[in-house]
């Protein structure tokens, strides 16, 4: 009778148990989703303080504490951070003047780079490209991306550069369409695969910083990062 009870006991107490540890691993997966920088235009609005974790708009520009300690959030922690939550002292400063000074990046700003890194064939022959690109203003509100530079080692410093239109919200899906878009005075450049993505702002003065797409597990240090961080001579 005693093993019949217990028997019973252990019937009901199993799936108890899976659905708390199934409800907990899903919050912590919400949790962690939440915290990822999914997008270049997220990270914007938390680098401005203008929405947190829940996607939800703030209130909070005057509060600069929770300005700074969020945008330590924004930085790679394996680069940057050092102990008690804080950061390199340049980071620590670079927070400090975006804090005092209310420093905003945006979309339609002209300080900002993206750097694109490919594989490309030019003529035929596959060859490894970079490609620099800035927003530009095609009319009242309507944006597109534009190339300014391309670094390839079959290419002369001085090639000439067309301008197909590429989509004002490439950034959010990783360029990727300028794969088989035809590029160069002679159209002779052929995008085959995109094998990186860097974003470069010149926003705040005295620096220019980086951020790219990290990708790690169980961790809310993740998505669109600051990896770079240089002073520059520009004030």
């Amino acid at each position: 009778m005693k093993n019949r009870v217990l028997t019973l006991l252990l019937i009901c107490t199993l799936p108890t148990l899976s659905f708390s540890q199934t409800f907990f691993a899903s919050g912590m997966k919400e949790s962690l989703l939440k915290g990822r920088v999914k997008q270049v235009e997220e990270f914007m609005a938390r680098f401005n303080n203008e929405e947190d974790w829940e996607g939800k708009k703030t209130n909070l520009n005057k509060d600069t504490a929770y300005h700074a300690q969020y945008l330590r959030t924004l930085f790679d922690h394996s680069r940057f951070r050092v102990k008690n939550g804080k950061l390199i002292p340049q980071a620590e400063q670079f927070i400090r003047d975006v804090v005092k000074n209310n420093y905003k990046i945006h979309f339609t700003d002209t300080t900002w780079v993206a750097q694109v890194d490919c594989k490309a064939k030019i003529n035929r022959k596959s060859t490894k490209i970079k490609l620099f690109l800035h927003t530009r203003q095609k009319a009242k509100h309507e944006y597109e991306w534009v190339i300014f530079q391309i670094e390839c080692p079959l290419l002369p410093a001085d090639s000439t550069i067309t301008h197909p239109f590429i989509s004002p919200i490439e950034h959010e899906i990783g360029f990727t369409g300028l794969l088989s878009l035809p590029i160069g005075e002679h159209q002779e450049i052929i995008i085959k695969d995109i094998t990186d993505v860097t974003f470069v702002f010149f926003n705040v003065p005295g620096y220019a910083f980086s951020i790219e797409r990290l990708e790690r597990k169980n961790s809310y240090n993740t998505g669109w990062l600051i990896t770079n961080l240089n002073l520059t001579t520009n004030n």
